[in-house]
């Protein structure tokens, strides 16, 4: 399966070839290492056909992607510097109300899980070494 990516604005867009046609949406996935917003493409693919996947690299720019695009899913590093993703989750949320967003954190403490839940109003958080596995089906909960 094949990626082309696109700048966009501050972001970048990726389109992937052919993937199991589960649903169609905008994903912004924001994160600041790329390598790591590039697993997290690579783990949505199956997810749509095409995945439209628009990536930043800080948390302010996902708020402003998000109010820009209000895309349908917004995944978020809650380790971003500056502003962290669970504040940002917090941000989206009142800015996009129809985003649905996901927050991966590093932790497997449920008391921090749910601290990130109740605290960012995310619809998701997902445990970054579970992410192969969880990611996707954590997405298409929040959008159910």
């Amino acid at each position: 399966m094949s990626t082309e990516c696109h700048e966009f604005g501050s972001g970048t867009t990726c389109v992937a070839g052919r993937g199991l046609p589960v649903f169609k949406t905008r994903i912004l996935v924001a994160g600041e290492s790329k390598e790591w917003r590039d697993e997290v493409c690579r783990m949505l693919q199956p997810l749509t056909e095409p995945p439209v996947i628009i990536e930043t690299s800080g948390a302010s720019q996902a708020i402003q992607k998000a109010r820009e695009l209000a895309p349908e899913i917004v995944v978020l590093d809650i380790g971003m510097p500056n502003l962290n993703g669970i504040e940002a989750a917090r941000q989206i949320r009142q800015q996009s109300p129809h985003s649905r967003v996901v927050v991966l954190t590093q932790s497997s403490d449920e008391e921090v899980v749910g601290w990130v839940l109740c605290y960012s109003r995310a619809h998701g958080c997902v445990v970054k070494a579970d992410a192969a596995n969880k990611l996707c089906p954590a997405i298409t909960t929040a959008l159910q």
